[in-house]
């Protein structure tokens, strides 16, 4: 499965094996990333909230956004120049 026309292998169709796990990996680890981007945002948001004593979570929801937000740029970041982790 190695001798695949040229074109067929850059658009996406037909890759190899190795490849085809090599590309799992790295989108799979963007999915972990943005979560635990995520995840880290929103827990130091509700201890920040806990020490002080908010009425509201209001640093929890900030900082869960702020992950959001970080955490979109990273992967984003890498869907636009794909190349450049190889």
């Amino acid at each position: 499965m190695e001798n695949l026309d040229p074109d067929r292998q850059k658009s996406g169709k037909y890759l190899p094996d190795r490849q085809k796990a090599q590309n799992y990996l790295k989108y799979s680890g963007m999915a972990f990333q943005l979560g635990a981007v995520i995840l880290c945002g929103t827990l130091i948001g509700k201890y920040i909230d806990q020490q002080l004593e908010a009425d509201k979570p209001y640093f929890t929801l900030l900082l869960a956004l702020l992950g959001v937000v970080v955490g979109l740029y990273s992967v984003l970041k890498d869907f636009i120049r794909p190349g450049k982790s190889n």
